[in-house]
Protein backbone atom coordinates (compact mmCIF):
# COMPACT_ATOMS: atom_id res chain seq x y z
CA UNK A 1 0.00 0.00 0.00
CA UNK A 2 1.28 3.54 -0.82
CA UNK A 3 2.48 5.22 2.26
CA UNK A 4 1.62 8.79 1.94
CA UNK A 5 -2.06 7.20 1.05
CA UNK A 6 -1.65 4.80 4.56
CA UNK A 7 -1.09 7.83 6.39
CA UNK A 8 -3.57 9.65 5.13
CA UNK A 9 -6.35 7.27 6.28
CA UNK A 10 -4.69 7.72 9.51
CA UNK A 11 -5.40 11.19 9.80
CA UNK A 12 -8.55 10.89 8.30
CA UNK A 13 -9.61 8.13 10.82
CA UNK A 14 -8.38 9.92 13.55
CA UNK A 15 -10.34 13.69 12.81
CA UNK A 16 -13.37 11.37 12.48
CA UNK A 17 -13.12 9.73 15.97
CA UNK A 18 -11.98 13.36 17.53
CA UNK A 19 -15.15 15.05 16.00
CA UNK A 20 -17.32 11.96 16.81
CA UNK A 21 -20.20 12.70 19.11
CA UNK A 22 -22.82 10.96 20.95
CA UNK A 23 -26.17 12.74 21.85
CA UNK A 24 -26.98 12.01 25.64
CA UNK A 25 -30.98 12.39 26.03
CA UNK A 26 -30.73 14.24 30.15
CA UNK A 27 -34.19 14.86 30.01
CA UNK A 28 -35.04 16.44 33.77
CA UNK A 29 -32.32 17.36 36.62
CA UNK A 30 -32.95 19.21 39.53
CA UNK A 31 -30.69 19.85 42.28
CA UNK A 32 -33.21 22.51 44.92
CA UNK A 33 -30.42 24.73 45.01
CA UNK A 34 -32.36 27.67 43.69
CA UNK A 35 -35.27 27.72 45.67
CA UNK A 36 -35.37 29.73 48.73
CA UNK A 37 -35.19 27.97 52.40
CA UNK A 38 -38.37 26.88 53.36
CA UNK A 39 -39.95 27.59 50.34
CA UNK A 40 -42.37 24.62 48.53
CA UNK A 41 -40.74 24.17 45.38
CA UNK A 42 -42.43 25.86 43.21
CA UNK A 43 -42.23 23.71 39.61
CA UNK A 44 -44.07 20.34 41.42
CA UNK A 45 -47.52 19.15 42.03
CA UNK A 46 -47.41 17.92 45.57
CA UNK A 47 -50.04 16.71 47.34
CA UNK A 48 -49.21 17.47 50.76
CA UNK A 49 -46.23 19.45 52.04
CA UNK A 50 -42.97 19.91 51.05
CA UNK A 51 -40.42 22.93 51.85
CA UNK A 52 -36.71 23.21 50.86
CA UNK A 53 -34.24 22.79 53.42
CA UNK A 54 -30.31 22.82 53.75
CA UNK A 55 -28.66 18.88 54.89
CA UNK A 56 -25.15 19.12 54.82
CA UNK A 57 -25.06 15.30 54.47
CA UNK A 58 -25.32 15.67 50.83
CA UNK A 59 -22.54 18.26 50.79
CA UNK A 60 -21.84 21.18 52.04
CA UNK A 61 -24.10 23.98 50.99
CA UNK A 62 -26.68 21.33 49.61
CA UNK A 63 -30.32 22.35 49.56
CA UNK A 64 -33.01 19.44 49.20
CA UNK A 65 -36.67 18.66 49.51
CA UNK A 66 -37.84 17.83 53.36
CA UNK A 67 -41.66 16.16 53.03
CA UNK A 68 -42.86 17.45 56.43
CA UNK A 69 -46.51 16.59 55.77
CA UNK A 70 -48.87 13.72 55.35
CA UNK A 71 -48.66 11.18 52.12
CA UNK A 72 -46.39 13.43 51.18
CA UNK A 73 -46.38 13.28 46.89
CA UNK A 74 -44.02 15.32 44.87
CA UNK A 75 -44.98 15.16 40.44
CA UNK A 76 -43.40 17.24 37.95
CA UNK A 77 -43.51 16.52 33.97
CA UNK A 78 -40.91 16.87 31.26
CA UNK A 79 -40.60 17.03 27.65
CA UNK A 80 -41.88 13.73 26.63
CA UNK A 81 -39.42 10.94 25.93
CA UNK A 82 -40.43 8.24 22.57
CA UNK A 83 -38.65 5.65 23.66
CA UNK A 84 -37.59 3.68 20.89
CA UNK A 85 -36.74 0.12 20.82
CA UNK A 86 -33.56 -1.22 22.74
CA UNK A 87 -33.52 2.48 25.02
CA UNK A 88 -33.70 3.25 28.55
CA UNK A 89 -35.49 5.45 30.56
CA UNK A 90 -34.03 5.97 34.11
CA UNK A 91 -35.34 8.08 37.19
CA UNK A 92 -32.35 8.59 39.72
CA UNK A 93 -32.43 10.52 43.07
CA UNK A 94 -30.60 10.83 46.67
CA UNK A 95 -32.56 10.31 49.44
CA UNK A 96 -31.87 10.22 53.43
CA UNK A 97 -34.13 9.77 56.58
CA UNK A 98 -33.41 12.50 59.15
CA UNK A 99 -34.03 8.98 61.93
CA UNK A 100 -34.69 5.26 61.02
CA UNK A 101 -37.83 4.65 59.51
CA UNK A 102 -40.23 2.96 62.15
CA UNK A 103 -42.51 0.12 61.41
CA UNK A 104 -45.68 0.95 60.49
CA UNK A 105 -47.92 0.37 58.02
CA UNK A 106 -47.84 3.56 55.00
CA UNK A 107 -44.67 4.59 56.84
CA UNK A 108 -41.29 2.72 55.91
CA UNK A 109 -41.17 3.05 52.00
CA UNK A 110 -40.34 5.25 48.98
CA UNK A 111 -42.54 4.79 45.94
CA UNK A 112 -41.62 6.38 42.44
CA UNK A 113 -42.09 5.99 39.09
CA UNK A 114 -42.02 7.08 35.80
CA UNK A 115 -45.45 7.69 33.60
CA UNK A 116 -47.32 8.43 30.61
CA UNK A 117 -49.45 10.95 31.66
CA UNK A 118 -51.53 10.62 27.55
CA UNK A 119 -51.40 14.17 27.14
CA UNK A 120 -53.90 15.23 30.10
CA UNK A 121 -54.42 16.74 33.05
CA UNK A 122 -56.02 13.57 34.74
CA UNK A 123 -53.92 11.41 37.18
CA UNK A 124 -56.74 8.42 36.22
CA UNK A 125 -54.99 7.63 33.12
CA UNK A 126 -51.49 7.83 33.72
CA UNK A 127 -49.69 4.74 33.14
CA UNK A 128 -46.45 4.04 34.19
CA UNK A 129 -43.90 1.63 35.94
CA UNK A 130 -42.94 2.32 39.84
CA UNK A 131 -40.48 0.59 42.05
CA UNK A 132 -40.94 0.37 45.68
CA UNK A 133 -37.94 0.42 48.47
CA UNK A 134 -39.48 -0.55 52.28
CA UNK A 135 -37.70 -1.00 55.09
CA UNK A 136 -39.72 -3.48 57.68
CA UNK A 137 -41.13 -6.53 56.67
CA UNK A 138 -45.08 -6.92 58.47
CA UNK A 139 -44.57 -4.31 60.81
CA UNK A 140 -41.56 -5.68 62.27
CA UNK A 141 -38.01 -4.05 63.00
CA UNK A 142 -35.21 -5.99 62.41
CA UNK A 143 -36.91 -7.95 59.91
CA UNK A 144 -36.16 -6.65 56.46
CA UNK A 145 -38.80 -5.91 53.66
CA UNK A 146 -38.83 -5.62 50.12
CA UNK A 147 -37.64 -3.94 46.73
CA UNK A 148 -40.67 -4.04 44.46
CA UNK A 149 -41.00 -3.31 40.96
CA UNK A 150 -44.83 -2.81 39.76
CA UNK A 151 -46.52 -1.98 36.44
CA UNK A 152 -49.31 0.71 37.09
CA UNK A 153 -52.30 1.64 35.38
CA UNK A 154 -52.70 5.16 37.31
CA UNK A 155 -51.38 7.22 39.40
CA UNK A 156 -54.20 8.22 41.50
CA UNK A 157 -56.44 7.29 44.60
CA UNK A 158 -60.18 7.63 44.27
CA UNK A 159 -60.13 8.89 48.19
CA UNK A 160 -56.89 10.07 48.70
CA UNK A 161 -56.31 11.52 45.24
CA UNK A 162 -52.53 12.24 43.76
CA UNK A 163 -50.83 8.98 44.91
CA UNK A 164 -48.63 6.13 43.66
CA UNK A 165 -51.82 3.72 43.60
CA UNK A 166 -51.88 3.83 47.98
CA UNK A 167 -50.86 0.31 48.47
CA UNK A 168 -49.34 -0.73 51.89
CA UNK A 169 -45.48 -0.83 52.06
CA UNK A 170 -44.98 -3.31 54.68
CA UNK A 171 -46.68 -6.34 53.61
CA UNK A 172 -44.82 -10.14 53.22
CA UNK A 173 -46.09 -10.04 49.73
CA UNK A 174 -47.40 -6.41 48.45
CA UNK A 175 -51.44 -7.07 47.18
CA UNK A 176 -51.85 -6.78 43.67
CA UNK A 177 -51.92 -2.88 41.56
CA UNK A 178 -55.25 -1.63 40.86
CA UNK A 179 -54.77 -3.43 37.74
CA UNK A 180 -53.97 -6.38 39.20
CA UNK A 181 -50.28 -6.88 38.55
CA UNK A 182 -47.99 -7.08 40.77
CA UNK A 183 -44.62 -7.88 38.95
CA UNK A 184 -41.39 -8.37 40.77
CA UNK A 185 -40.02 -8.57 44.48
CA UNK A 186 -37.12 -9.39 46.20
CA UNK A 187 -36.52 -9.12 49.99
CA UNK A 188 -34.80 -6.53 51.81
CA UNK A 189 -32.41 -7.41 55.00
CA UNK A 190 -31.81 -4.36 56.25
CA UNK A 191 -32.82 -0.45 57.10
CA UNK A 192 -31.14 2.15 55.19
CA UNK A 193 -30.74 3.89 58.10
CA UNK A 194 -29.80 7.60 58.05
CA UNK A 195 -27.27 8.12 55.50
CA UNK A 196 -27.25 9.25 52.16
CA UNK A 197 -28.59 6.35 49.63
CA UNK A 198 -28.47 6.65 45.61
CA UNK A 199 -31.57 4.60 44.00
CA UNK A 200 -32.17 4.28 40.08
CA UNK A 201 -35.51 2.74 38.55
CA UNK A 202 -34.52 1.60 35.06
CA UNK A 203 -37.18 1.08 32.50
CA UNK A 204 -36.07 -0.67 28.42
CA UNK A 205 -38.28 -1.04 25.80
CA UNK A 206 -38.02 -4.32 24.31
CA UNK A 207 -39.37 -5.44 20.55
CA UNK A 208 -42.47 -6.54 22.67
CA UNK A 209 -42.57 -5.84 26.48
CA UNK A 210 -40.34 -3.82 28.38
CA UNK A 211 -36.96 -4.64 30.89
CA UNK A 212 -37.24 -3.46 34.35
CA UNK A 213 -34.22 -3.02 37.17
CA UNK A 214 -34.11 -0.79 40.49
CA UNK A 215 -30.80 -0.09 41.56
CA UNK A 216 -29.71 1.04 45.33
CA UNK A 217 -26.10 2.41 45.69
CA UNK A 218 -24.57 -0.86 44.05
CA UNK A 219 -25.00 0.35 40.22
CA UNK A 220 -23.61 -3.16 39.04
CA UNK A 221 -26.40 -6.06 40.63
CA UNK A 222 -29.95 -4.85 40.59
CA UNK A 223 -31.98 -5.92 43.67
CA UNK A 224 -34.57 -6.76 41.99
CA UNK A 225 -35.03 -6.90 37.90
CA UNK A 226 -37.95 -8.65 35.20
CA UNK A 227 -39.01 -8.71 32.45
CA UNK A 228 -43.23 -6.99 31.75
CA UNK A 229 -45.01 -7.80 28.35
CA UNK A 230 -46.33 -4.70 28.63
CA UNK A 231 -45.37 -1.70 26.64
CA UNK A 232 -45.29 1.35 26.70
CA UNK A 233 -43.66 3.92 24.40
CA UNK A 234 -43.51 7.17 25.84
CA UNK A 235 -42.35 8.79 29.43
CA UNK A 236 -43.29 12.37 30.54
CA UNK A 237 -44.19 12.27 34.23
CA UNK A 238 -42.30 11.38 37.30
CA UNK A 239 -43.62 10.81 40.54
CA UNK A 240 -42.27 10.27 44.54
CA UNK A 241 -44.26 9.69 47.19
CA UNK A 242 -42.96 9.93 50.91
CA UNK A 243 -46.09 7.93 53.38
CA UNK A 244 -47.98 8.95 55.83
CA UNK A 245 -45.49 12.11 58.21
CA UNK A 246 -45.84 12.90 61.44
CA UNK A 247 -43.93 14.30 64.22
CA UNK A 248 -43.12 10.59 65.46
CA UNK A 249 -41.65 10.03 61.95
CA UNK A 250 -38.59 10.79 60.41
CA UNK A 251 -38.47 13.60 57.57
CA UNK A 252 -37.16 12.23 54.11
CA UNK A 253 -34.93 14.62 52.22
CA UNK A 254 -34.93 14.08 48.29
CA UNK A 255 -31.92 16.21 46.46
CA UNK A 256 -30.34 15.61 42.80
CA UNK A 257 -33.30 14.21 40.63
CA UNK A 258 -31.95 13.19 37.50
CA UNK A 259 -35.13 11.55 34.91
CA UNK A 260 -31.93 10.35 31.55
CA UNK A 261 -32.61 8.45 28.75
CA UNK A 262 -29.82 6.50 27.30
CA UNK A 263 -27.22 7.67 24.31
CA UNK A 264 -28.91 8.18 20.83
CA UNK A 265 -25.75 7.50 18.60
CA UNK A 266 -26.10 10.83 16.14
CA UNK A 267 -24.94 10.04 12.30
CA UNK A 268 -21.20 10.90 13.12
CA UNK A 269 -21.24 8.21 15.54
CA UNK A 270 -21.74 5.84 12.43
CA UNK A 271 -18.57 8.12 11.29
CA UNK A 272 -16.89 7.81 14.10
CA UNK A 273 -17.41 3.67 13.83
CA UNK A 274 -16.25 3.77 10.09
CA UNK A 275 -13.10 6.03 11.69
CA UNK A 276 -11.71 3.33 13.92
CA UNK A 277 -12.13 0.85 11.52
CA UNK A 278 -10.17 2.32 8.90
CA UNK A 279 -7.91 3.43 11.92
CA UNK A 280 -7.32 -0.12 12.54
CA UNK A 281 -6.56 -1.17 9.11
CA UNK A 282 -4.13 1.51 8.59
CA UNK A 283 -2.13 0.83 11.18
CA UNK A 284 -2.27 -3.12 10.14
CA UNK A 285 -1.29 -2.11 6.80
CA UNK A 286 1.73 0.13 8.39
CA UNK A 287 3.05 -2.65 10.38
CA UNK A 288 2.16 -5.21 7.80
CA UNK A 289 5.02 -2.83 5.43
CA UNK A 290 7.33 -2.69 8.39
CA UNK A 291 7.38 -6.32 8.71
CA UNK A 292 7.69 -7.13 5.06
CA UNK A 293 10.86 -4.61 5.14
CA UNK A 294 12.57 -6.26 7.82
CA UNK A 295 12.61 -9.88 6.08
Amino acid sequence: MNPMKNSRIVRLAAGLLAGNTIAHASLFTETFDTYPLGALPGSYTTESSWEVYDDPSFGAGSQVARGVGSQNNLMTSFTPKALAVGLTISLQFDYRYTGVPIAIPQGNFIRFGLYDSHGTASYADDTGFHADITHFDNSAPGTGGFYQLRQESNSVDLFAGLLLDNQPGVLTAPPPDSDGSTLFIQPKSVSDGTTVHTARLEIRREVVGMTLALYVDDFTTPKVSGFTGTTLTSFDTLLLEKPAETATLPALHIDNLVVDASPVPEPEAYAGAFAAGALGYALWRRRGSKLAGLS
